[in-house]
């Protein structure tokens, strides 16, 4: 196999393997959350105050938060950074030459175009003629 043979199955695996991570994101999240269960609804639970008895959430606040978290692309539990747009203005001389032409009315040849014989025009199929 030659090298860029091998640096193309390479790449190939590359983006399948990110391709199944983003894929199976949340069935990692879910797993990961089993597995941690006693201790997330012992320390992270929005009813860890409560007795187990009476603690109808069990944890599932977290797991919907870390779900739209995987989700959405973010990690951790963190609004994605805010971005702010900034109008710029500008004032422009006119009368500066690197500007070009001003606009001005353009005129165009009147054309006609004529079909050729034998060539048959077919109307686009509309769905609700049929």
């Amino acid at each position: 196999m030659d090298r860029l043979a091998r640096q193309r199955c390479i790449l190939a695996l590359g983006l399948a393997m990110a391709y199944g991570l983003m894929v199976f994101a949340p069935a990692l999240v879910l797993v990961q959350f089993h597995l941690d269960r006693a201790e997330i609804i012992r320390t992270l639970c929005v009813e860890r105050t409560k007795p187990m008895e009476k603690n109808c959430c069990k944890g599932s606040c977290q797991l919907t938060k870390r779900l739209e978290a995987a989700s959405s692309g973010t990690s951790g539990g963190e609004a994605p950074p805010r971005v702010e747009l900034v109008e710029v203005i500008a004032i422009v001389d006119r009368s500066d030459s690197s500007f070009g032409q001003m606009p001005s009315l353009r005129i165009f040849p009147a054309t006609e175009a004529h079909l050729e014989k034998g060539v048959r025009t077919v109307p686009d199929p509309v769905p609700w003629t049929a």
